[in-house]
């Protein structure tokens, strides 16, 4: 997931977080679960990105918010 948003489609941390958005809202609208992976290499600055913990640490509170852990 983390690569297809940053690579692929080469959005930026608030493009990620709205597509993200989108996405949390059909799995909820269709009562269907999000399934995420993302690469723990991702999360490293020397891989070049940066942004790509404090995006997945805001998916995860978006994706639980509402939520009963």
């Amino acid at each position: 997931m983390d690569v297809t948003l940053n690579h692929y489609l080469h959005l930026s941390p608030d493009e990620t977080l709205s597509y993200l958005s989108k996405l949390i809202k059909q799995c909820i609208d269709l009562n269907i679960p999000l399934v995420s992976i993302w690469h723990n290499s991702s999360f490293y600055s020397e891989t070049g990105w940066k942004h790509m913990k404090d995006t997945y640490r805001q998916f995860l509170a978006e994706a639980t918010k509402d939520q009963k852990l």
